[in-house]
């Protein structure tokens, strides 16, 4: 519950949604903590003027990384307004209205210019104050302050609510999430995604690996920590179909609370599928020299085109191939999806017979890959034989796969998860 003055509520929405969002990050970031830890340094070095003067650069140095914050949430298209509702609050300092004092959005006149100004000349926060700060707290006091934050009911919540309706991922199948639960014993946020796929993608996640990978961020969230640092889970869709069941994602959230927090968005990161070949599907083509280069199409999604089989040292033979590969779900904008290939080479000479080998190994780069294949003599071969059982495809949502903070990337497939105090059962 928050109290605020009565000659406040005279203010437009925008202002008090300013004043609160201001305090708000005060909040997160532990400011008044400072504070406090300052005036106990001022009562005990009350006769240090440089104390005191670094307790003034400390009130303002959080002003200022509140302000950055504070525009970095609402975005470059409200820096103006921002500013603006300062000028106006300021207006009305001195004429006996308590709400102003209250707020603690407004100081004096010349702190407040400077604050303008680095709005409009978009200057970041003095992290040097920070830091003069710090280590004056450190040589002046060696005190110690162990915080411990208020403690989450230990209670189970859960919210079944509609979405705004299935996302369609591709011409075959789609998702939409259908209820999400956060138990703060365990700290799990779970989530329950609904799916739908035609039969003849049901037959091939059947008998395949399909591994979907997901995100859970917090971009309202009013604390730095909490929007850069977001959650990670992957699932087995194979795994979901051959039981009937829904996916269950689960990803590690903290004392997870939806006024800190804020509403969180779930993010299809990209997805890894494996195509496991029968024993009847796996094929076996000749390759020799003289044919190259050799066009190998092993099904509607990759196609091989063998442009290299020769010896390349005494004691090595290397095979060389292109492929071109149709990724089975595609995201806006288009990334290179990776392929390996499961595959296994025989080496035979003139007169038909197999030449033994020791290893082999391989790399890839961008649509080509390469196996060299050790033997005690390459100038023999005459023939090679490649058996394809399988291979496997992975692909990223452009720009997010490693990152923590999706705010900035352009997100092909996202879920805003609204979380409403009517909507929710508690267990």
């Amino acid at each position: 519950m928050i109290i605020i003055p009565y000659d406040m509520l005279s203010y437009d929405d925008e202002v008090i949604y300013h004043i609160l969002l201001h305090e708000l990050v005060h909040y997160g970031e532990q400011h008044l903590l400072f504070q406090w830890a300052f005036w106990l340094v001022k009562a005990i070095y009350w006769f240090n003027p440089i104390v005191w003067i670094a307790h003034e650069w400390m009130k303002m140095d959080a002003e200022y990384a509140c302000d950055d914050e504070v525009l970095h949430i609402l975005g470059q298209e409200q820096d103006s307004n921002y500013g603006h509702n300062l000028i106006e609050l300021s207006a009305h300092q001195g004429k006996g209205s308590y709400a102003i004092h209250a707020s603690g959005l407004v100081n004096n006149g010349k702190e407040l210019r400077k604050r303008i100004e680095r709005i409009g000349n978009g200057k970041k926060k003095w992290r040097i104050l920070e830091m003069v700060t710090v280590l004056i707290l450190i040589v002046m006091i060696p005190l110690f302050f162990t915080v411990e934050g208020e403690a989450i009911a230990n209670r189970t919540w859960s919210v079944r609510k509609a979405l705004t309706g299935k996302t369609i991922i591709s011409d075959r199948f789609s998702l939409e999430p259908s209820t999400y639960s956060y138990d703060s014993k365990t700290g799990e946020f779970i989530i329950t995604m609904d799916y739908d796929v035609d039969q003849a993608f049901y037959d091939e996640v059947f008998y395949n690996s399909y591994v979907l990978s997901f995100g859970l961020t917090f971009p309202q969230s009013y604390n730095k920590d909490v929007r850069e640092n977001s959650g990670f889970d992957a699932v087995v869709l194979s795994e979901a179909v051959k039981a009937s069941e829904p996916l269950t994602l689960k990803f590690k959230i903290d004392d997870y609370n939806i006024e800190a927090y804020g509403e969180p968005v779930l993010i299809f990161l990209g997805y890894e599928i494996g195509y496991n070949f029968q024993q009847d599907q796996q094929m076996t083509v000749d390759i020799r020299t003289e044919a190259l280069p050799i066009e190998i199409i092993v099904d509607e999604q990759l196609t091989l085109e063998v442009v290299q089989a020769e010896a390349t040292d005494e004691k090595k033979y290397t095979i060389g191939y292109k492929y071109q590969l149709k990724a089975p779900i595609e995201f806006e904008k288009e990334k290179l999806s990776y392929m390996s290939l499961s595959e296994e080479f025989s080496l035979y000479d003139q007169e038909g017979n197999l030449i033994p080998t020791q290893e082999s190994s391989g790399g890839s780069s961008d649509d080509f890959s390469t196996r060299h294949i050790w033997v005690e003599n390459p100038q023999l071969v005459d023939k090679v034989t490649m058996t394809i059982r399988g291979y496997r495809i992975s692909k990223d949502n452009v720009y997010l796969w490693g990152h923590s903070n999706y705010q900035t990337s352009d997100i092909s497939y996202s879920w805003t998860l609204p979380i409403e105090t009517k909507d929710v059962t508690y267990e």
